[in-house]
């Protein structure tokens, strides 16, 4: 009930009547006693006439729409279900309903193993490219960290010392370097 209010305006109002299974006739009811028109599934209008008890157009899926004088019905026509039933079937069920299972004989051969040494050491190579990957994030991450170390103890170094003490460091410097 729920479902349909939500819907009803997308299937335009039609009260819904009944649900049955696809290839089950639809009987006739009261209110489609003279001759109908039922709109299937696919677009198509068909004719059902009076005097057919049954109509056995019913090989599709979806809703039958019976557009009788009284008013129009919907049908909804649903697949079996057994169609939804995904239980594993024996192989010699399989092979009854046509399915053709290989056997070993059928199957192609294995690669040989100068194809399967290929393969493995395409694995390998790709596998050793990835090592590089991370040993190259690892190095990128050691220069940064020595980077900003460096800065840190410059800064450092420059805050601990005076603008006098300043010069007088870089006069030493300047002369350690150049006596031997």
């Amino acid at each position: 009930p729920l479902m349909w209010g939500v819907l009803e305006g997308a299937l335009g109002g039609v009260p819904p009547s009944s649900a049955q299974t696809v290839g089950v006739p639809l009987r006739r009811t009261a209110e489609a006693a003279s001759d109908v028109t039922v709109k299937l599934p696919d677009g198509r209008e068909a004719r059902w006439l009076a005097t057919d008890p049954d109509f056995r157009e019913t090989n599709l899926p979806g809703r039958y729409e019976i557009l009788a004088e009284a008013g129009p019905q919907v049908v909804a026509c649903n697949l079996p279900p057994e169609e939804s039933r995904t239980d594993p079937m024996a192989p010699d069920q399989l092979e009854a309903l046509g399915v053709r299972l290989s056997t070993g004989a059928d199957r192609p051969s294995l690669p040989t193993s100068a194809a399967q040494l290929r393969q493995q050491q395409v694995q390998e190579l790709e596998q050793r490219q990835h090592l590089w990957k991370w040993a190259l994030l690892a190095a990128l991450g050691l220069i940064m960290l020595e980077t900003l170390l460096s800065a840190y103890w410059q800064r450092r170094q420059l805050q601990g010392l005076e603008p006098a003490s300043a010069a007088t460091s870089v006069a030493a410097v300047n002369d350690r370097g150049a006596s031997p």
